[in-house]
Parts: structure tokens; sequence; C-alpha cells
């Protein structure tokens, strides 16, 4: 039996073995825009769900560099997994690192 692993879980077990960037699965706009506060730009925003494991295909993954960007890439993958009917787990967001 495969057992599929959401990003937020797979992180979850990595971070007992090796450094991961911080992130945070927000469930809404309101706590991802408290979170990013604490945080500093160039961020990383990705949907959570088991039915978009591959989120470049749907383009899922966003890089926001300031707070406009920020609130226009969060509302439109929101759009995004509605309009695919995704079963929306959240939206994570990280700090983005180069390299």
């Amino acid at each position: 039996m495969v057992r599929i692993l959401t990003e937020d879980t797979a992180e979850k077990f990595l971070k007992s073995f090796i450094p991961v960037v911080k992130g945070i699965l927000t469930c809404n706009f309101k706590q991802a825009e408290n979170y990013a506060k604490k945080l500093s730009y160039s961020l990383v925003l990705k949907i959570i769900s088991k039915q978009a494991l591959h989120k470049s295909d749907i383009k899922g993954v966003r890089i926001v560099n300031n707070r406009k960007e920020f609130e226009e890439n969060y509302i439109d993958l929101l759009n995004i997994a509605k309009k695919r009917k995704l079963k929306l787990k959240g939206i994570i967001l990280h700090e983005y690192v180069k390299g």
C-alpha cells in the first residue's frame, strides 16, 4: 500500500533528520498575512493538497517579493484550488532560500 504524503507532512518527518526552511501551513489569508509579516520577502507560496502533488503542473507554486504580490498570489492559488475542485489542506508559506 502506497501512502501519499503532502509536503507539510513530509517536512515534519524530515525536520528530525535535516534542516528545512522556515514555513507554515496556513488555512486562511489572515493567518498567512500574519506569518508573512514575521518573515522577510521573498516568500514561496505552495498549494497543499493530495490532489496536487505536482504543483508546478497546475501553477501551484509562486515566489513573491512584496506584500502586494503576496496578496495577489495567495488569492490566485485559492482560486486555482477552487477551479480544479481540489480538497485543499492549505497554502504553505516558506522563506525563499537561494541555492
